[in-house]
């Protein structure tokens, strides 16, 4: 549902933060030869320290990103996943990730929060208009009850979104982004 735009983005993000808690969340790019997980100096890590989300270990630094192997997917592993895909699916190393055991352990994945997430304005985007998308997909997922508030993901486990929401079936594969939007090659990689 479109938001008042009249609003300041981080001032919509420090309210919807009160919403949403304090759930750890992480952000996993799937790319062409590489997996990143995305740090606080990205532009996906400025908008979820506008809204108060604490991040996982691996992603609580001042960095731009992490680049990982499949052997060490667990340093993803936080209360909520959220993960995108650069170009086709196919073409990342999103099935090779997702497909190995260490994946199918991780606390959220089991608990079923993990979210597809449209990568052309979560990695591509940049300025106001891809903040308050952001913040329209944090708020269908994550506000007013989705979650546990002030858990963290051992205590959590097993819990699932609202039906519909992310993968609540725990499927190590996870599904599609949301919206129909389009993974192509749009926009220089981030």
């Amino acid at each position: 549902m479109p938001k008042d735009r009249a609003v300041p983005a981080e001032a919509r993000a420090e309210a919807l933060g009160d919403r949403i808690g304090e759930p750890t969340v992480s952000v996993v790019r799937f790319m062409p030869d590489q997996t990143r997980l995305y740090q606080k100096a990205s532009f996906i890590g400025t908008i979820l320290q506008d809204v108060g989300l604490p991040r996982s270990s691996s992603q609580d630094v001042d960095e731009f990103a992490l680049e990982i192997g499949p052997e060490q997917v667990e340093l993803a592993d936080a209360d909520v996943v959220f993960f995108t895909a650069y170009g086709p699916e196919a073409d990342t190393t999103q099935s090779q990730v997702t497909s190995t055991p260490l994946w199918s352990n991780l606390g959220a994945v089991r608990g079923g929060r993990i979210y597809a997430v449209p990568d052309d304005y979560w990695m591509l985007g940049i300025g106001i208009q891809a903040a308050n998308l952001v913040l329209d997909d944090l708020e269908r997922l994550l506000a007013d009850g989705a979650l546990p508030r002030g858990r963290s993901g051992s205590s959590s486990a097993g819990r699932t979104g609202p039906a519909g929401r992310g993968n609540p079936s725990g499927d190590p594969k996870p599904r599609p982004a949301p919206r129909g939007r389009s993974r192509g090659d749009e926009g220089a990689q981030a």
